[in-house]
């Protein structure tokens, strides 16, 4: 899994300004890349029975096919990627998109009127 998440997964973390507001908006998920429509939500489908996520999304676009996971879903992710035991024996990561998460985790954990819908000890 997170093989496939380093080479065609994309995590996303920033804040950004609304118009008209002063504080600064998260923006936070994961999505996965394919050709094939099919391969994304057989890859759903199994983070679902495998309870890692609860929703998640497959998108047609024009040349390529995305899985798109929402905050909570994508911190769900984060937390079996690198931090179930099956994955911390496996010494290979792309440190980058550790890095993300663990900024995500922190950031919903430490502002808590700001956490996912679910938010459960991420």
């Amino acid at each position: 899994m997170r093989g496939y998440f380093d080479g065609d997964g994309n995590v996303m973390f920033k804040h950004y300004k609304r118009k008209g507001r002063t504080t600064l908006t998260p923006f936070f998920r994961v999505v996965f890349t394919s050709c094939s429509g099919e391969f994304l939500r057989r890859l759903l489908a199994r983070l679902r029975e495998m309870k890692v996520v609860k929703k998640g999304t497959v998108l047609k676009e024009s040349k390529c096919n995305r899985l798109v996971l929402a905050p909570f879903d994508s911190l769900s992710l984060g937390r079996f990627m690198y931090n179930s035991d099956r994955c911390k024996a496996t010494p290979f990561v792309l440190a980058r998109k550790q890095r993300i998460f663990a900024a995500a985790r922190t950031f919903y954990r430490e502002n808590t009127e700001r956490k996912p819908k679910g938010f459960l000890n991420v």
